[in-house]
């Protein structure tokens, strides 16, 4: 589905997480959140590649201790049958953990994390994986390429991180350097941005002239580091410059770039066809967690890269035809097109949090999706299809089922909360019981699409082979219903982590709400990306869903008084 999709990647795929800021406000800034974050990713490379990267856990109950984790590592590697308690071919490794209620997530999306990256072609891309030789990154700024070493290679061939000073001067140098030359006149980058058929045929040219080596560069790094130059603050403004960005500093084909902004604000940008947010969340924490316990960055390095080598990383280069230079300017005109009337909203509110849904009694993700349905409703009139995305990484190479928050239960909610006197104890009763009737059914059926109990990957499986056979589609699939409960008004997803301070996509359909919502202890949130000219605004819509969350607390505190 995603390598055949000829649409641009911006907006229609990539999605976004920021991380939080660092608690040393003097670490803030791009060049000391740069270099930490490419420390962190080399250490984390690292300890994948040595195969001592602890698996993913799904735990049911609380983490296993130390004791069933030192058992698990002394274990033989064998599997075993027992008929009387129901295992069969099960990992002896793995049954202090099942006892314990944790089961492994699959984790095979992992390979394509580092070294890979999207390479268009005609009718459907590919992922091309390096041969993870390369110690560089890609760090892009102003337009240009540059490669900056992460590893380094040691006397007996074995690999090591560069120290964080290190990358630190490097990066130094590079900004140097670029500030110096200022804004590539024909950035190459932007050719990416564009629909997978142009730039197809712009690559075979880029290509043609000779570029294979620089393109070679840029394919076999282990990620890409965008730096960039404008000095947005706000939330919404850093949400939409991270989603889509300037074409000229964004390369969208690598498996995963590094977003910071000038203040030190860091994002995570990820093309999806290799996997999805399960697993570059796990990575997203495990470098923040690094960062925090190891890295010993001095806040006041500044200055300090004078007794270091003045050589500048050295700086990726292609040559262009007048027509490839055309295409660059073309590639930026069609980018401001796709991204023009896309606006982003971020709405917040301390008040209605995941302490205050536990002392109600309330799950809180069933808790924001029918605040989102209700919002639906108050500005539109009606209920439409909205997909919540549900991992299914429980399974060997699972990758996601279909969420439907929009139940006949969610409906009747909706439709009495549009109509309700709030000052009526009987009504407030009443949008308690329907709440809490419907979070029940969203419980359950989140609980199906986790398991495997889900029913849209079976229709995908069935239009699937059909289409590959070239068969005729089954009458169902054809029905206009089909379409309309495929027509994903609102497209929503959540990875809650104590790390992520903002995360958002685009809409799927024209007159969509993208829509991605964060549930802390002590605050609550929900990004909101649409056209409004298309008649979905995101900044009414985040400022009535956080009057519904208001008026929700509201009634559920009053309906419990009585």
């Amino acid at each position: 589905m995603y390598l055949s999709d000829r649409r641009s990647l911006p907006i229609n795929y990539n999605p976004l997480l920021v991380w939080n800021h660092h608690p040393n406000a003097k670490l803030n800034n791009q060049k000391s959140r740069a270099a930490m974050y490419c420390w962190a990713s080399a250490k984390y490379y690292l300890t994948l590649a040595d195969g001592h990267l602890p698996p993913e856990v799904f735990n049911m109950k609380d983490p296993p201790s130390d004791n069933v984790a030192r058992l698990t590592k002394l274990l033989p590697k064998m599997r075993v049958s027992i008929a009387s308690k129901g295992i069969e071919n099960q990992s002896l490794r793995y049954l202090p953990y099942a006892a314990n209620g944790s089961f492994p997530l699959d984790m095979t999306q992992i390979e394509n994390l580092f070294y890979s990256t999207r390479i268009p072609s005609p009718e459907k891309d590919v992922i091309r994986k390096a041969n993870e030789k390369a110690n560089h990154v890609i760090v892009l700024t102003r337009g240009r390429f540059y490669m900056l070493d992460v590893l380094n290679n040691g006397p007996n061939g074995e690999r090591n991180a560069r120290s964080v000073e290190d990358i630190y001067t490097d990066i130094e140098k590079i900004i140097a350097d670029a500030e110096k030359k200022g804004n590539t006149e024909f950035a190459v980058s932007a050719l990416s941005n564009t629909d997978r058929d142009t730039w197809t045929a712009n690559r075979k040219e880029l290509l043609e002239l000779g570029n294979e080596f620089a393109l070679s560069l840029i394919d076999d790094a282990m990620f890409l580091l965008n730096l960039d130059e404008d000095d947005t603050t706000d939330k919404s403004g850093v949400l939409s410059s991270m989603l889509w960005g300037p074409s000229e500093n964004r390369w969208v084909d690598k498996s995963f770039s590094i977003i910071i902004k000038p203040d030190g604000t860091s994002g995570l940008n990820f093309e999806h066809a290799w996997g999805d947010g399960a697993c570059v969340l796990s990575y997203f924490n495990k470098v923040q967690e690094h960062i925090a316990s190891d890295c010993t960055l001095n806040p006041d390095i500044k200055g300090m890269s004078s007794a270091l080598s003045t050589d500048v990383p050295t700086e990726v280069k292609f040559v262009l035809s007048d027509n490839l230079k055309s295409e660059i300017q073309s590639a930026i005109s069609y980018h401001n097109r796709q991204v023009n009337g896309l606006e982003v909203s971020f709405g917040q509110n301390f008040e209605v949090n995941r302490n205050w849904m536990s002392s109600r009694n309330l799950g809180a993700d069933g808790f924001l999706q029918l605040s989102l349905q209700i919002t639906h409703r108050l500005l539109h009139g009606y209920q439409c299809a909205t997909y919540e995305s549900a991992s299914t990484c429980a399974f060997q190479h699972g990758r996601t089922e279909t969420i439907r928050p929009c139940t006949q239960e969610a409906v009747d909610l909706a439709k009495f909360y549009k109509t309700a006197d709030f000052e009526n104890i009987e009504d407030c009763r009443e949008i308690d019981r329907l709440l809490r009737a419907a979070i029940k059914v969203h419980n359950v059926m989140t609980k199906d699409c986790l398991s495997g109990e889900g029913f849209d990957r079976h229709l995908f499986g069935i239009r699937y082979q059909s289409t590959i056979k070239g068969a005729e589609q089954p009458k169902f699939i054809q029905d206009k219903t089909f379409g309309v409960m495929n027509y994903f008004r609102m497209s929503t997803s959540t990875l809650n982590s104590p790390h992520v301070m903002l995360g958002g996509f685009g809409p799927v359909v024209p007159d969509g709400y993208a829509l991605g919502y964060m549930v802390y202890d002590n605050w609550i949130g929900v990004t909101a990306a649409a056209f409004p000219e298309q008649g979905v605004d995101p900044t009414v819509f985040t400022n009535t869903v956080n009057d519904v969350w208001m008026t929700l607390k509201s009634v559920i505190d009053n309906a419990a008084k009585m």
